[in-house]
């Protein structure tokens, strides 16, 4: 009764009550309400004020649905407590499904489901199997229903006991349809605190509108089939100067950028008003046939019919690129589901709140936004001096005078568009705007001073901010975001950026293979992932053979590891493998001068200047950070000519590994001898001193076979200050078991 009074709810529902049902008049004037009702089983009560005009439409053992008359729209609430056995529920989910196709207006479905999704949702007790959850799953698939975003404890249930006894499970949720997603983009479900049940109440809030923000220019690439769309390209691809190229090429895309938007206006309008307009008038010419079915008016409604059509097509070409699909082939229209993986991407995305490294929790978009530049801003900041690179005399240098100038060459036009169309033109747009179909489409018009963009750059010219510009997107690692530990950092940078970056990339490939180890498979042409994950299942098979001393392997997580690449290391890295100066400054001048902004709930926040780290999503990334990975891979590999360091037992015919690294993902394989561990963790310890790399080590795992003495397990967590695993754990995707698996 203090949660009405304090939320003034105008629906309230309550599963098993345990009162009589004849007192539900007595709690409706305590809680204020004017309506009351429960179902057929007397475990679902519910309430509603006066001003909502409800009627039961379907009512059953494990549920009551009730559609309800609010400002002359319709919406309906469905009430549920299912039943704890898989059977029973079957039931219940069928009647459910049976609402879908009888009634089209927003739809709640809330209530106590008796059963979680994944194993995420529990805590303690017995396993969880995914049996348990396949006809729940199956319903929220068939019945198109999502969930709002939920703010408050992950868990809804609590079994009440402590220590191995206790279990906590998502018991309880709000589902809704897509309708209602549509009309209340914003809503939200806290899970309060439970107080005298095990259950905690859900709080749904209807948020009908987001904050109201300027839309940036984003180019719709069904602008591309008209036939008038090149020659306003063509018109205002024009300035009244000529000087840096990079200025040049900025103000004939504003140009361009205001002269589409308005054509765009004039020849489209608002497609969205438009289908709607159009479906009336088609309603009205309907009726005219009807009541004379001449042809003249035959021939009107097919006219409409045919107009109408055209801007279907435009709306599902919209919501597909906003979808980001690149899978779908032309057919029947599917404007239906793109604009529904929009919006559940969009909800899967929205960060309701976010809990800074100080315990204090944000929840408006502007207090969440400021904080995200902040954390963001400190992670691509480089904060250690470092003056001592010895470690990098384990570098050789390999490249060739002839293979420098190669690299450093001018690009030719035909070298420059093969990489604009080599690029992927439907791609995610940068803060600018254009995706790669415009600078596709419009090669003749704009190829030359692209082509002049990219040559100035190879002469040593600077990249101006309209280009480095990089928009920070945030992935939610977990379902539920709470910290920013939570989201992993996408950059979307500009295309004529990812033009230049991918033309040093294709240079770099080339020399690669002489760089990098065989120990690194990872971005080398002709080396695969597969490698790796065969080779370390092969060398963990026999963990407990051909071993002197106990076999230890290693798992190790970089934390940050992309974000963490300090560039004054990376260049030294470039120099010492013999690139020419000319080349390690075109790499400097693309990596250093990067301004980002982040893009938090639709809005973009800020800017920020990094001082080191690599932009994941960047062609070139990868491939500067193996380069730089190069330098553990050989100190690694240096271990092996110290008397003193004892390695993995191998096979006497079998090549020296104490280590496989693809990317960021790295196994160590080493002797549990103390002199040993301690040589190879102190390699670990100056890479990080001088890279900017740091070992994640509550991520991080080491593994023994089952029959090793526990004074090593104990020597090796105080020698790393990582703990044990168990077998098996995931290696680049793929469980990594030791000894003979029989499952299969």
């Amino acid at each position: 009764m203090d949660l009405n009074k304090r939320n003034h709810y105008a629906f309230i529902a309550l599963m098993e009550p345990f009162q009589d049902p004849s007192e539900i008049d007595q709690y409706k004037r305590k809680l204020g309400f004017d309506n009351a009702g429960v179902n057929c089983s007397r475990k679902n009560w519910y309430f509603w004020r006066t001003e909502w005009e409800g009627n039961n439409i379907l009512d059953t053992v494990q549920q009551v649905t009730i559609k309800f008359r609010i400002n002359n729209r319709y919406y309906i609430i469905s009430v549920v407590y299912a039943r704890c056995n898989t059977i029973e529920r079957l039931e219940l989910w069928d009647e459910l499904e049976g609402i879908v196709n009888k009634e089209l207006c927003p739809w709640v479905i809330g209530g106590d489901f008796n059963v979680i999704l994944n194993e995420e949702e529990k805590l303690g007790g017995l396993p969880f199997t995914q049996n348990e959850a396949i006809d729940f799953a199956s319903f929220i698939s068939s019945c198109a229903l999502a969930e709002v975003q939920n703010i408050g404890s992950k868990y809804t249930w609590w079994n009440g006991r402590i220590e191995e006894e206790c279990i906590f499970k998502r018991l309880d949720r709000i589902l809704v349809n897509q309708d209602f997603l549509e009309e209340f983009p914003s809503s939200e479900v806290h899970h309060l605190i439970q107080q005298g049940s095990d259950h905690a109440p859900l709080h749904l809030i209807c948020k009908s509108t987001e904050e109201i923000m300027v839309k940036p220019f984003r180019f719709l690439n069904f602008w591309r089939k008209h036939k008038n769309f090149k020659k306003i390209v063509a018109e205002n691809w024009t300035v009244e100067f000529a000087g840096n190229p990079f200025i040049e090429f900025h103000a004939k895309m504003k140009k361009v950028k205001k002269a589409l938007t308005g054509w765009s206006k004039e020849t489209f309008g608002n497609i969205f008003q438009q289908i709607a307009t159009m479906e009336d008038v088609i309603k009205v010419k309907e009726d005219q046939l009807e009541i004379q079915p001449s042809a003249s008016n035959r021939a009107d409604l097919n006219k409409v019919e045919a107009k109408l059509n055209k801007y279907l097509r435009l709306e599902e070409e919209f919501w597909k690129q906003k979808a980001g699909m690149k899978w779908f082939t032309e057919g029947d229209m599917n404007t239906k589901f793109f604009h529904s993986y929009v919006k559940g991407r969009r909800k899967r995305l929205r960060i309701a709140e976010i809990v800074t490294e100080h315990g204090i929790t944000l929840t408006s978009n502007d207090q969440i936004g400021q904080a995200t530049l902040e954390f963001f801003g400190e992670q691509f900041r480089e904060n250690d001096y470092v003056d001592d690179y010895a470690m990098l005399d384990h570098i050789p240098r390999y490249i060739t005078n002839e293979e420098n100038d190669a690299m450093c060459s001018l690009p030719t036009n035909e070298e420059v568009k093969k990489v604009v169309f080599e690029l992927k033109g439907s791609s995610a747009c940068g803060p600018d705007g254009f995706t790669g179909h415009f600078y596709q489409d419009c090669w003749e018009i704009i190829g030359e001073d692209i082509t002049k963009m990219v040559r100035a750059f190879f002469c040593g010219q600077e990249l101006t901010r309209f280009i480095t510009h990089t928009k920070l997107v945030l992935l939610p690692k977990k379902e539920t975001v709470k910290h920013f530990s939570d989201l992993r950092p996408i950059s979307l940078s500009t295309f004529m950026n990812k033009i230049i970056s991918r033309l040093i990339h294709e240079r770099m490939v080339m020399v690669l293979p002489k760089l990098i180890s065989p120990a690194q498979s990872g971005f080398v042409r002709g080396r695969s992932i597969t490698e790796n994950v065969l080779v370390a299942q092969e060398i963990i098979r026999d963990i407990n053979r051909r071993a002197k001393n106990v076999n230890v392997v290693v798992k190790l997580d970089m934390a940050k590891a992309y974000n963490r690449v300090l560039w004054i290391f990376l260049t030294k890295v470039l120099r010492k493998f013999g690139l020419s100066e000319i080349m390690i400054d075109m790499v400097w001048r693309i990596i250093s001068n990067n301004w980002y902004s982040v893009l938090i709930n639709g809005r973009t926040h800020g800017f920020f200047h990094s001082t080191r780290g690599l932009r994941q999503g960047d062609h070139l990334s990868p491939t500067l950070f193996i380069i730089a990975a190069e330098v553990l891979a050989r100190a690694l590999n240096s271990l092996h000519k110290d008397d003193n360091f004892k390695g993995y037992g191998m096979p006497k015919w079998s090549p020296e590994i104490n280590h496989l690294s693809y990317a960021d993902d790295t196994i160590l394989f080493c002797s549990g001898d103390r002199v040993s561990v301690i040589k190879m963790m102190k390699i670990l310890k100056d890479y990080e001193a001088i890279s900017g790399q740091m070992v994640n080590k509550s991520k991080s795992f080491f593994y023994l076979h089952d029959k090793t003495p526990l004074i090593v397990a104990i020597r090796m967590r105080r020698l790393t200050g990582i703990r044990q695993g168990n077998f098996p754990f995931i290696y680049l995707g793929c469980p990594v078991f030791y000894g003979r698996n029989n499952s299969c």
